[in-house]
């Protein structure tokens, strides 16, 4: 048990009070020997203010007690001693870390890096700027001490989500570009057969509605997984933990540590997190562990407060067997994960819904497993099952096998909107490659030293402009630009249309949306 310094500190500030009055230290913090002065004298300045007042005061002092000596506060600071005892009980000392990295204390997650850049340079910025205004005001007088200070836009631990545009605007931009499309093959079907087929195999904007957001990727609740994965076990730990393994936002070294301790003799191990990918890579690996340590018994402490719970690996794999477990990381990376599209409108219940009716995808997802980084092409059987997949999701009484042919049925004949039909078939490769890609790191995580490939070419390219990784939607241009039907010239000849016309070289008639003087 440790002894509580709180009334030293208590008093210390009481007499710091009596002191000060009302100027006391201040000012004197910049001049370190006077400042040494009033920190020795001033105890005993104190005392003798106190006997002062206590002989010679007119009136009782009814305010003689600290602020924080009543009842209601103690109680108060004694439930968040508790509080603070059982946490750490549960979490380990974060006093005790020697990672370099800087910690959130509650969390326990890695601080990202511009806000530890903010904590190592915060004091000479502010140096500076106090030098830079000192010599502006006070010494050049080139700025008057009215002029407001420029606010410094320092990333903190709690700084504020950045305004982006709203997603109704998003919503109403996409839905003008939808009018525009629909409205020029409104036209042109007036003199030329359109081909709906080909219309449908492409998209109608540069990033596919069902999987991107603003030109981002499209996320999901991912947590809703935990949620259905806890349906599987109403266990409860009946003793104490042979090891405890903390997530510190290192997702895919939990297993080595794991590795290490059950090699090392323990048995039962607690691994303590608040991310669903966490639990899904544990369950993902523990028949390739439990192979290995026959005795392993693997619990996952998740979530905090209210929503709290302990989630027992063995029991969750027990009920869904070896194959369904070792194939549910895929399965996350390919239905949305932190770097991969959710579909939209389809949340973790309903893709898990349409993983139990068409359950020939689990041969795809652990093909997946078997093969870190498979390279996937349109032709190959797994890819095929997992559009057989994605048609299942957004209809499960569809017997159709292509996307680009549930696209059109769902648009036509069931009055689906453009966002919630599939993605074409070839943006759907692009995800499935940054699934695929998520799957491999995720399915080696046992080894010590990955042998990651690159990310070009797995459904991600490198901006050379920001240097950052943005995701690759399709191989083909949008329906505005790739079918031929919406071709128009522009040709300014009087006589009309010549041999270099648009029109002309796709075997087209010219339309209203031509510019051109021939008779339309």
């Amino acid at each position: 048990m440790y002894d509580s310094t709180i009334p030293i500190d208590q008093a210390h500030e009481q007499n710091n009070e009596l002191v000060k009055g009302e100027g006391g230290a201040v000012g004197l913090t910049e001049n370190p020997v006077a400042f040494r002065k009033w920190m020795v004298a001033g105890p005993e300045q104190a005392r003798l203010l106190a006997e002062f007042g206590e002989q010679y005061a007119d009136t009782p002092n009814d305010d003689q007690y600290h602020h924080e000596e009543g009842l209601s506060t103690q109680k108060t600071i004694q439930k968040q001693t508790v509080d603070l005892i059982q946490v750490i009980s549960e979490m380990g000392n974060p006093f005790k870390d020697d990672t370099p990295e800087l910690l959130a204390l509650d969390t326990r997650n890695v601080i990202d890096h511009p806000v530890v850049n903010t904590v190592r340079t915060v004091e000479p910025v502010g140096k500076k700027q106090y030098e830079t205004y000192k010599k502006s005001v006070l010494t050049d007088a080139t700025h008057s001490i009215h002029d407001p200070i420029k606010k410094n836009k320092l990333p903190l631990f709690r700084s504020p989500t950045p305004k982006t545009k709203s997603k109704q605007v998003g919503q109403v931009s996409m839905l003008k570009d939808d009018v525009a499309l629909f409205s020029r093959l409104y036209i042109v079907t007036q003199h030329r057969d359109g081909d709906l087929d080909t219309f449908f195999k492409h998209e109608n904007h540069p990033y596919p509605p069902s999987l991107a957001e603003r030109g981002k990727l499209r996320q999901g609740k991912k947590s809703d997984l935990t949620n259905i994965l806890a349906q599987k076990t109403q266990e409860e730990p009946s003793g104490s933990f042979d090891v405890r393994v903390l997530d510190e936002e290192a997702d895919t070294r939990i297993v080595v540590h794991l590795q290490d301790a059950l090699e090392s003799g323990c048995t039962t191990c607690l691994v303590r997190t608040v991310d669903t990918d966490v639990l899904v890579i544990l369950i993902g690996k523990y028949h390739f562990l439990a192979s290995k340590y026959p005795s392993a018994d693997i619990w996952v402490a998740f979530g905090s407060g209210k929503n709290f719970l302990f989630l027992h690996i063995n029991a969750i794999c027990s009920t869904l067997g070896k194959e369904k477990s070792t194939a549910l990381p895929v399965f996350h990376s390919f239905t949305g994960c932190d770097t991969t599209s959710s579909f939209f409108g389809k949340g973790k219940k309903s893709v898990w819904e349409a993983w139990g009716a068409y359950t020939e995808v689990t041969d795809a997802f652990n093909f997946i497993v078997e093969h870190p980084h498979a390279q996937i092409t349109v032709d190959c059987q797994e890819f095929q099952m997992l559009e057989r997949f994605t048609v299942v999701i957004y209809d499960k009484t569809s017997p159709l096998v292509s996307v680009n042919e549930a696209r059109k049925e769902l648009f036509c004949q069931k009055n689906r909107t453009m966002e919630n039909i599939p993605p074409t078939q070839q943006a759907l490769l692009q995800h499935t490659k940054r699934a695929v890609y998520q799957a491999g790191i995720w399915t080696t995580c046992h080894q010590a030293q990955q042998q990651t490939p690159t990310a070009e070419g797995c459904g991600w390219t490198l901006d050379a402009e920001t240097k950052s990784w943005v995701p690759v939607w399709s191989s083909q241009p949008a329906a505005a630009k790739a079918v031929s039907e919406l071709v128009k010239c522009a040709c300014k000849s009087a006589a009309g249309c010549g041999g270099r016309c648009s029109c002309k070289k796709a075997s087209w008639k010219c339309t209203e949306l031509c510019s051109c003087k021939c008779e339309k």
